[in-house]
């Protein structure tokens, strides 16, 4: 799996926070570094939808893979996992529903 990488106080919008912040003033700092922890904490991707499928072919196995996109909140992001570890992780993902049909 992919680690995100921690915002930083630019991502969110701490600079000045901290720079109004009295340099010698340690809760100050203990409040702004706490704030970003928090906010990397709680910042969660989860995967949207697999949108493609491969199999990677070695000398004496293949590995199947998807490829996944990830609600992230920097843009779309497309990763390649695979597919078994990814499925029992997300299971949901691999359900087929069956096409609704609309009685008239």
């Amino acid at each position: 799996m992919r680690a995100a990488r921690p915002p930083t106080g630019k991502d969110l919008g701490l600079d000045e926070f901290c720079e109004r912040s009295d340099s010698r003033n340690s809760r100050g700092k203990r409040l702004a570094i706490s704030m970003v922890v928090e906010a990397w904490l709680s910042e969660k991707e989860e995967p949207i939808e697999i949108t493609d499928r491969e199999v990677k072919r070695l000398k004496r196995s293949r590995i199947p893979l998807v490829k996944v996109r990830w609600n992230s909140k920097r843009g779309p992001e497309f990763t390649w996992e695979r597919e078994d570890q990814f499925k029992k992780k997300y299971p949901h993902l691999f359900t087929k529903t069956a096409p609704s049909s609309s009685a008239v």
